[in-house]
């Protein structure tokens, strides 16, 4: 049995752009209805709220979507990636309660909150391993933001009318929209994704049975004339190398392919280019192309879908 029927909305805030899809099926989100773009400012000043509301309800004005439950169903909207920081975590054997208690100081231990003043944190047991001499330990996720960061878009939706039901991490929202199959095989590759937006580019590798990696590559202006291209793209290639070799030294599993994801990634030439300098496959990722022809939307918006790789990922949180 599939599950009960799901309605899901997911709202990402990115720095440049507001991006919105909606989704549904049986127990998980098997099709987006709606796609909906919006530019917009985001320069942290006093209007920033205002200008990212404003910017929700035109997309939802031009979808037709209204603001009730209904329509929009769940609705999930997250923290970006370079201001959250997720890591996943072995621990002694713990139970949920005793996890519970120790979160907050074990979250200071291995989560980047350097500058932190009021973090939030959050985390989950993923599963627990024992041997047969009774060792084992407690796999965990961890993921914390500053509270003002955590903040941000749940006021913007609420300045739009809106309630969120949750506030996810970004980092996670991008593996749930590969939409990786269900069978796992002991030998499958990791998944790699390298979000390039607007002011930073994060890259996230995993693969399904655990090993999270989520990590800023770089931050700062996006290159304005072809040399200064040329420059970004070979520090942007050593980054993402230096974290693949790493990756792969942790956690003994290859990546085949690169998918590019965020509004950076449609500059022409650099799909190629950055494949030339790995010396390994990079594609943009089209998050709407399997599920989504038939959206509301998608007809505009077709030409950018690797903008809207972490609302489709929001629109998959929870899925059975």
């Amino acid at each position: 049995m599939k599950g009960k029927s799901i309605v899901r909305t997911g709202f990402d805030l990115g720095t440049t752009s507001v991006k919105i899809v909606r989704g549904e099926g049986l127990g998980r989100a098997e099709r987006f209805t709606h796609v909906g773009f919006r530019d917009w400012s985001g320069e942290a000043d006093g209007q920033a709220v205002e200008r990212a509301a404003k910017a929700v309800n035109e997309i939802l004005d031009e979808l037709g979507l209204g603001r009730s439950r209904a329509q929009l169903g769940q609705i999930v909207t997250c923290v970006g990636a370079t201001r959250s920081s997720v890591r996943e975590v072995m621990m002694p054997p713990l139970t949920d309660d005793e996890f519970r208690q120790t979160l907050p100081f074990e979250a200071r231990k291995f989560l980047n909150l350097d500058g932190a003043r009021h973090p939030v944190v959050d985390g989950e047991v993923l599963e627990r391993e024992q041997t047969e001499e009774g060792h084992g330990g407690t796999l965990v996720l961890m993921a914390a933001a500053e509270r003002k960061e955590r903040d941000f878009p749940v006021q913007v939706l609420d300045r739009a009318g809106l309630e969120p039901e949750v506030v996810d991490v970004e980092a996670l929202a991008l593996m749930r929209s590969l939409n990786v199959g269900a069978e796992l095989r002991e030998n499958d590759p990791a998944h790699a994704l390298v979000d390039i937006g607007g002011r930073a580019a994060h890259m996230v590798i995993s693969y399904r049975g655990g090993g999270l990696l989520s990590r800023t590559i770089w931050e700062g202006d996006q290159p304005q004339d072809p040399e200064q291209e040329k420059a970004w793209l070979r520090d942007l290639a050593g980054r993402t190398l230096e974290t693949l070799t790493f990756y792969r030294g942790r956690y003994r599993r290859e990546v085949e392919v690169i998918h590019l994801v965020g509004g950076g990634a449609l500059v022409p030439g650099r799909e190629e280019a950055l494949s030339r300098a790995l010396n390994r496959e990079v594609q943009l990722a089209r998050p709407l192309s399997l599920h989504g022809r038939d959206a509301k939307g998608f007809d505009d918006n077709c030409d950018r879908e690797a903008v809207f790789t972490t609302a489709c990922g929001l629109c998959r949180w929870g899925d059975v």
